[in-house]
């Protein structure tokens, strides 16, 4: 196999996802954190969101490319995501709880 000459556009972990997919649990999990402040999120076509850059018609994150080039996969979207708010949530009470010393 010739790393060199393959082409990975993208590398994530295991599964597949929209954006728009991927911004929900996001929100579900954090709820009204003081950083996140969205009253809901919408799925919309490129042609809703005009932008100067040319969007793909179906922005999906996936790396199905990378496991059958490397012939592993990562863990998934779900299980990383969730570390990520789990340490969010660790930090907000470390925070927190220095605050009121």
């Amino acid at each position: 196999m010739s790393v060199e000459n393959t082409k990975l556009p993208e590398v994530i972990v295991g599964g597949s996802v929209s954006w728009c997919g991927f911004a929900k649990p996001i929100v579900s999990a954090l709820g009204q954190h003081e950083t996140v402040r969205v009253q809901r999120i919408l799925s919309i076509s490129s042609s809703e969101h005009p932008t100067p850059a040319r969007r793909p018609l179906r922005s999906i994150l996936c790396n199905f490319k990378f496991a059958r080039t490397f012939g592993f996969s990562l863990g998934s979207w779900q299980s990383g995501l969730a570390e990520v708010i789990c340490k969010i949530r660790l930090r907000e009470q470390h925070r927190c709880s220095n605050e009121s010393t």
